[in-house]
């Protein structure tokens, strides 16, 4: 399972893009500090465009099927912790409009139940 969310702007716009999606993930190297992985994941894509005029607010959404295709590197902080390095392949496509592009992105993991003391 997959979520994200991005946002920016441009030439006055504000833009953002979520990101819901399911699918295999297959790791490798689990044992060491490093954990290889590679995925694809298949659901949800929203964007949002708004644009503010004097006090008015105008904004259009549209919701399609996306698919994102990557991998990445978690690197074990400390038993729950991880710092992520991920990139993924983006695409989707609504009413013959094709949206692609590539994504870099860093963060933090936390793994439930990863580290918990065990019961006898």
């Amino acid at each position: 399972i997959g979520a994200s969310w991005q946002f920016g702007s441009t030439g006055g716009a504000d833009l953002q893009q979520v990101h819901l999606g399911l699918g295999p993930r297959f790791a490798f190297n689990r044992t060491g500090s490093t954990t290889f992985f590679v995925q694809a994941l298949f659901g949800l894509r929203r964007d949002t465009a708004s644009v503010k005029v004097l006090d008015v607010s105008l904004s259009e959404s549209e919701s399609r099927f996306g698919m994102a295709f990557g991998g990445g590197v978690d690197i074990r902080l400390s038993a729950p912790w991880a710092l992520r390095l991920q990139g993924d392949y983006l695409y989707s496509k609504s009413e013959g409009v094709k949206s692609d592009g590539f994504r870099v992105w860093a963060g933090a993991v936390y793994r439930f139940g990863v580290g918990a003391p065990k019961r006898p």
